[in-house]
């Protein structure tokens, strides 16, 4: 089974995102993180086909998570979420390679779709996996 892996010291955001994630892509396996340290220890236990992280985390953050993965993974798509957009975050999106940001709050369909995209982007225009991604994206729109 294919896995997500979300990355948020905020429990209902996690648990939210968790259930919504699990509902639409069954697929998938979902993996949670209630910080940095323990999502670099997910990474290390289980390969993972898409992170979503938050930046702002006690101990270690989503910046020092990112670093990480890049250096583990470097071929996995990384989605932040973030509270406070800026102008320097823009430029370390850009320097780290990180997919997308998306700015909280936010809705579910617009999360729907950067995943569905970074799922795509990840496989890199593998037939069957952007078939599939083609299927759960009519299935979502099914279920909206």
């Amino acid at each position: 089974m294919k896995n997500i892996l979300i990355v948020d010291d905020n429990r209902m955001i996690l648990g939210s995102l968790s259930s919504h994630l699990r509902f639409r892509l069954p697929d998938y396996h979902v993996l949670t993180a209630e910080d940095g340290q323990k999502a670099i220890e997910a990474l290390e236990a289980n390969p993972v086909s898409l992170i979503l992280t938050d930046l702002e985390m006690p101990n270690v953050d989503g910046y020092q998570v990112i670093k990480y993965a890049k250096k583990k993974c470097p071929s996995v798509p990384v989605i932040i979420m973030t509270g406070s957009w800026s102008l320097d975050l823009r430029m370390l999106v850009c320097k780290t390679g990180v997919v997308r940001c998306i700015e909280k709050p936010f809705r579910f369909e617009e999360l729907d779709h950067m995943v569905l995209e970074a799922l795509a982007q990840g496989a890199q225009g593998s037939a069957a996996i952007t078939s599939e991604l083609a299927d759960h994206e009519a299935a979502i729109r099914g279920r909206a």
